[in-house]
């Protein structure tokens, strides 16, 4: 016969058992959720889309609706909106103004039955019109989602230009491929493959002006800045020949922000500044420029206007985490601890795992100390 202390010993230890994986249960949601990805911005450039994110990057899936594909929805898994993030008419405005292929676009934010939340985004292209969406990149709290044409009334010499002409020929479509190809081999670091891809594309069209911009950031990124300096002034004189407005002003901003990059990198930080100040005076929301500007001040020890402008940075794109880091490391040089703090738990949350995150790490476990 069984000892009824023994059963009630072995009743307590389940009863426990139980208790511990009910909150262990618990726990492990609680910080599933609290590391799910929050939308903070949607924004369209160089027939891209933009998604500003906060904590981690989302899984994204591409679903293409209905027979004739009009519809395309991009569903961000595991996310919900940021409480700053509005769907306004304003920025839905820049969506449709920036990828002049669609008709419409809206967003909405769900949650199932599994309690898994996403964010999912519909867009309408114009009647007669394919794109494919495609993920270009995911750095800086930013995934890029580029959409290739996948039809024939689109031309390729200007990617962020819809044309009337249906009669791309195979040749075209063969430069897209690769375009696609180089691209990816630059995100991977392969520079020199990279490189050669771009060069191939650029003897055959040198009106593919994306191509010829990439290739001046391969030259940076390789140190090789008067080749890259080279590229960018070919690029602006061949542009400047074009009839006003048949480039985006978003090409025009990234050609003179990386020309004012390569100025800064040179140690001419006057001639940065001008061209970057150029940059805000042509497209006021171009948070990149604000960035360098601060850098360049901060070059310069002028702090107080460094951290004005990686102020505006962060107002711009409050997703930017070297802003908020530099930010943080000059507010320590300025005496104000709980903001540098502020800032440096800030890039934490942003980028946890990253390059910064771990230079923010050290200067928080340094401010502890003290």
């Amino acid at each position: 016969m069984l000892n009824v202390n023994h059963i009630l010993k072995h009743k307590v230890c389940f009863s426990v058992l139980l208790f511990v994986f009910f909150f262990l249960n618990l726990f492990l949601t609680s910080q599933a959720e609290s590391v799910i990805s929050e939308l903070l911005n949607l924004r369209a450039e160089n027939n891209s889309i933009l998604i500003d994110v906060a904590k981690k990057y989302p899984e994204i899936k591409f679903t293409q609706l209905h027979e004739n594909k009009n519809k395309i929805l991009i569903e961000l898994l595991d996310s919900k909106y940021h409480d700053s993030f509005h769907f306004d008419i304003p920025l839905k405005q820049g969506l449709l103004n920036g990828l002049n292929f669609l008709e419409d676009a809206s967003i909405g934010e769900s949650q199932n039955l599994s309690e898994h939340r996403k964010v999912s985004i519909l867009l309408t292209l114009k009647e007669g019109l394919g794109f494919k969406p495609k993920i270009q990149s995911t750095q800086n709290n930013t995934v890029s989602i580029l959409f290739l044409p996948i039809e024939s009334n689109v031309s390729q010499n200007q990617a962020s230009i819809v044309s009337d002409d249906k009669n791309l020929n195979s040749n075209e479509n063969n430069i897209t491929e690769e375009y696609n190809k180089a691209v990816g081999e630059q995100l991977k670091g392969n520079l020199d493959q990279a490189e050669k891809l771009y060069k191939e594309i650029i003897s055959k069209d040198t009106n593919f002006y994306l191509a010829r911009y990439n290739l001046s950031k391969i030259y940076i990124d390789k140190q090789m800045y008067e080749e890259a300096q080279s590229v960018l002034n070919s690029l602006l004189k061949d542009i400047g020949e074009l009839p006003k407005g048949t480039v985006e002003q978003k090409l025009l901003s990234l050609i003179h922000n990386t020309s004012g990059s390569i100025c800064l990198l040179n140690g001419n930080y006057d001639k940065a500044l001008s061209k970057f100040q150029e940059v805000i005076e042509n497209d006021s929301s171009f948070y990149q420029a604000y960035y360098n500007i601060a850098l360049v001040y901060e070059k310069e020890s002028k702090l107080k206007e460094a951290i004005k402008n990686l102020k505006k940075t962060i107002e711009l794109n409050s997703a930017f985490a070297d802003a908020y880091f530099h930010l943080g490391s000059l507010e320590l040089l300025s005496k104000d601890k709980s903001d540098a703090i502020a800032n440096f738990k800030k890039v934490l949350e942003l980028v946890p795992g990253t390059k910064v995150a771990e230079l923010s790490q050290k200067e928080l476990s340094s401010l502890v100390k003290k």
